[in-house]
């Protein structure tokens, strides 16, 4: 008996546990993962043997401005003197989570004591006017309380005793929380208002690179920090990447780094480097809700005929106008491609980009199509990066399974960014005036485990942030392909059309949809007089597709087939319906198959796919064999309880 319980146990998959370490505490970051971590510091936290607790308090107050950020937040309203931003979250990447704590108990400690001095003179102030509150007895004996209810009313007509703490009524003038959002749901570079909402958030606290996106709801402060960067070592590797001093350059980092690209500017410039740009953050991309904190000064080189463009989210200063003239008269404003995110693309086609930080993919396929040459600095070891960087090759063979796809995934990444649902509503629009079924999916964190459980997705859409929300499969580990609007835009073509371009901004998008729907309605309004081949409604209805990527005929338009499944099944039931009295059994198959192929008035793709299996699911080969009665289940037996970690021997 023992031998078959023995055989019969699951086979342990993990490291055998005993009762001491079962179910123990994660250890802690050790000194030395603490100061890999804390690089940003610069040599005064990593140059010095050891660091007490307040000097690390010190350096990190001062990385991230926190004086000015607490002023900031400290903010009331000038008629009532209620603070504005009661419930303030701080959104931190996981590179500086490591710093969180020590910026909420700073920030904690700044609010308290300042809301403590407003209290104290506000209380001072009123005390003057009206007299002291006695808690004693009318008899003045000393030690003798009088009665709860009279001192509450006594409370109640008279002023706070200063330190009220929860009793105060005018708790919203006095205190303030700063909480830690612990994950975002989202790409670390966007403002998740999501995790924000979980608290009743007035206002996110951004720290880090960040993509200056607008949000729709509510206000967002940035603060970028300024990582230490040896300048010296950076001019080095410059010079030595940059031999030719008329070449053409566009010097560019990420938020938290561009506070060192007018330093860096200056002493090039000096150097005699003729033909050099500047990128630097543009503040106004944020919104009129959003703050940044202790932003570097921007050095606008437009002087000595130089002037500054806009593009991938950054003011370009110092192209010389001349060149920009030049370059206009080339550009052929009538071109139906023509879009104003990319007016300036074969300008900057010219020029190399010195990037300092390695961006994400995303944004390394954007800078790859506006700049001639990409050339990425490390920060850390001060060295450039030579990596597999994507291309633009493995798009055009997406976007080409996208044409032939018979059902879109649209995964949804974010859901703070402005215009999400009005892109959105486009994406689908378009999908179903192509014919083809989409499923929508909210994914925060998308991965290959996520996306590998939906079967019947032939491609997936992405929205998300342009900056590190895409999804770029370099190495193929993705089932299925995952495209941009934009490229998702260009597949639903008629034609075969590919600009060679990376388009992820959703204003750009939504500028683009805008102009294609006037000139929709233009052409419904003023109808040519020549019209060409005149083809009846369904005429290619079932006509497939050829598939360049398989090499097969597809059926890639299943919406466009329901109409034709609906008159197939009425004129099947009408035929079954004068027999019915032979055999009744073929009118409910018919509705069998049509509840099954049609769901809400709709092709269900995934029950196209579902019947194309040979098993289904559990207790799928029951309506299979005719013989078989499926009245008869299992017999129930007691199983393993506990955590799924620790299960109880059976």
């Amino acid at each position: 008996m023992e031998e078959t319980l023995q055989a019969s146990a699951a086979p342990a998959l993990s490291t055998a546990q005993d009762e001491e370490d079962a179910f123990a505490k994660v250890q802690g970051l050790s000194e030395e993962m603490l100061r890999e971590k804390r690089r940003h510091l610069g040599p005064r936290y990593i140059g010095k043997e050891k660091v007490t607790s307040e000097e690390i308090a010190e350096l990190i107050e001062e990385y991230y401005s926190l004086e000015k950020l607490a002023r900031f937040l400290n903010k009331r309203d000038a008629l009532t003197g209620e603070l504005k931003y009661k419930v303030i979250p701080l959104q931190f990447p996981d590179e500086l989570v490591c710093d969180s704590t020590i910026v909420a108990e700073i920030l904690q400690n700044k609010l308290d004591e300042w809301n403590k001095e407003f209290h104290d003179a506000k209380h001072e102030a009123k005390a003057a006017d009206q007299e002291e509150v006695d808690f004693t007895t009318s008899g003045g004996a000393v030690g003798m309380s009088r009665d709860i209810e009279s001192v509450e009313k006594t409370i109640d007509s008279k002023t706070c005793g200063g330190n009220c703490g929860s009793q105060c009524k005018n708790k919203d003038k006095f205190h303030q929380e700063v909480w830690i959002l612990a994950d975002t749901s989202y790409s670390p570079c966007c403002i998740d208002e999501t995790a924000a909402g979980h608290v009743g958030g007035d206002i996110v606290v951004h720290f880090g690179d960040a993509c200056l996106n607008p949000v729709e709801k509510l206000p967002s402060c940035y603060v970028f920090g300024k990582p230490y960067v040896d300048l010296e070592a950076v001019l080095s590797t410059f010079r030595f990447s940059f031999e030719d001093k008329t070449e053409k350059i566009v010097l560019m980092a990420d938020t938290p780094h561009s506070h060192i690209l007018p330093a860096l500017y200056e002493r090039l410039h000096a150097e005699n480097y003729e033909n050099l740009v500047v990128a630097h953050v543009d503040y106004e991309k944020s919104g009129k809700k959003s703050k940044v904190i202790d932003g570097y000064e921007v050095l606008m080189t437009t002087g000595e005929g130089r002037a500054q463009i806009r593009s991938v989210n950054r003011i370009l200063s110092g192209f010389k106008q001349l060149d920009i003239n030049d370059y206009l008269e080339t550009v052929d404003f009538e071109d139906e491609n023509f879009e104003e995110s990319a007016k300036f693309d074969g300008l900057t086609q010219e020029y190399s980009l010195f990037h300092i930080t390695r961006p994400h993919d995303a944004r390394i396929l954007q800078l790859s199509t506006k700049f001639g040459a990409l050339k990425v600095l490390d920060p850390k070891n001060v060295q450039l990066v030579y990596d597999q960087f994507p291309t633009m090759m493995k798009r055009y063979r997406n976007m080409q399974v996208a044409r032939t796809a018979s059902t879109v995934g649209v995964l949804v990444n974010t859901l703070s960014l402005a215009n999400t649902r009005v892109l959105l509503n486009h994406v689908t629009r378009s999908i179903v005036e192509a014919g083809k079924k989409h499923y929508m999916f909210v994914v925060g964190k998308p991965n290959v485990a996520k996306l590998a459980n939906f079967e019947c997705v032939d491609v997936w859409c992405v929205l998300g942030c342009g900056q590190s929300g895409i999804i770029i499969d370099s190495f193929g580990d993705y089932f299925k392909p995952i495209i941009t609007p934009y490229e998702l835009k260009l597949a639903l073509m008629p034609q075969v059309t590919w600009t060679g371009r990376w388009v992820t901004d959703f204003d750009t998008m939504l500028a683009h949809d805008g102009a294609e729907d006037g000139a929709a309605e233009e052409s419904l309004e003023n109808p040519s007089a020549e019209t060409g081949d005149i083809h009846t409604e369904g005429d290619n209805d079932y006509a497939p597709e050829f598939d360049p990527v398989s090499g097969k005929l597809r059926m890639s338009q299943p919406l466009r087939q329901l109409r034709h499944l609906e008159l197939e099944l009425e004129l099947e039931g009408n035929r079954t319906s004068s027999s019915a009295g032979d055999n009744p059994n073929e009118s409910s198959l018919v509705k069998k198959l049509s509840g099954t192929l049609a769901v809400g008035k709709t092709v269900s793709t995934s029950a196209l796919g579902l019947q194309g299996r040979q098993w289904t699911g559990l207790g799928s080969d029951f309506a299979q064999d005719d013989g078989v009665s499926s009245a008869e289940g299992a017999r129930v037996e007691e199983g393993r309880t506990g955590l799924a970690r620790d299960y109880s021997a059976v």
